[in-house]
């Protein structure tokens, strides 16, 4: 591999890795214009009806981060559309939109056999994560003891995942976490954190 594609495939992945910080309020736009003919019906009454372009953008940046394809705008807007007479927080129309997208998000990381390598979350630390999130009107907030906070440092034994990570990180790097629809973005996003103030997830 020359250099400039050595290049080029560093630029692509920097670019997916920040796509959603790139990705636009006119680019929200230009994602609706060819729906516009034969779904024009479903845009409208979407966007501006329902939603504000704003807040679709907001839904489509956040998958994004999660490096989810946007490609099914249609899919995309029959979930928040339907989510949309119920709440207008961007954290929970992703998720009914993830949803929606169920199966080519899960299609990638699927064995050879079909099966899925994942974690499944006690119920008890899914119970505590539901009742300690707070949904606004723009945003959902986890509120715990920081004690309790898995985004806290000093919580957990660090050691002792590193030492895990260390024994079985060919697994762990397939391996997705599952919890309940109502936890999950706030599970999601705990884990970012928690990762990237280890350098333990680098190791082997």
């Amino acid at each position: 591999m020359d250099a400039s594609n050595v290049i080029g495939t560093h630029l692509m992945e920097i670019i997916r890795r920040h796509s959603h910080e790139l990705f636009s309020r006119q680019d929200a736009k230009k994602l609706l214009e060819p729906r516009r003919g034969r779904q024009s019906k479903l845009v409208e009454d979407v966007v501006p009806k329902l939603l504000s372009l704003a807040v679709l953008q907001r839904v489509l940046q956040n998958l994004l981060r999660e490096r989810v394809s946007i490609r099914d705008a249609v899919s995309i807007l029959e979930a928040v559309g339907e989510a949309g007479n119920v709440t207008r927080n961007p954290v929970l129309l992703t998720e009914y939109a993830r949803q929606a997208l169920g199966r080519a998000i899960v299609q990638p990381y699927l064995g050879p056999k079909g099966d899925l390598p994942a974690f499944f979350l006690d119920s008890s630390v899914e119970q505590t994560i539901e009742s300690s999130v707070e949904h606004g009107e723009h945003s959902s907030q986890l509120n715990l003891a920081p004690q309790a906070n898995p985004r806290n440092p000093g919580s957990g034994s660090r050691s002792g995942y590193r030492t895990w990570t260390g024994r079985r990180w060919w697994w762990l790097r397939r391996a997705r976490v599952i919890p309940a629809p109502v936890a999950r973005a706030i599970v999601q996003k705990c884990i970012r954190a928690f990762a990237q103030r280890d350098p333990a997830r680098h190791e082997k």
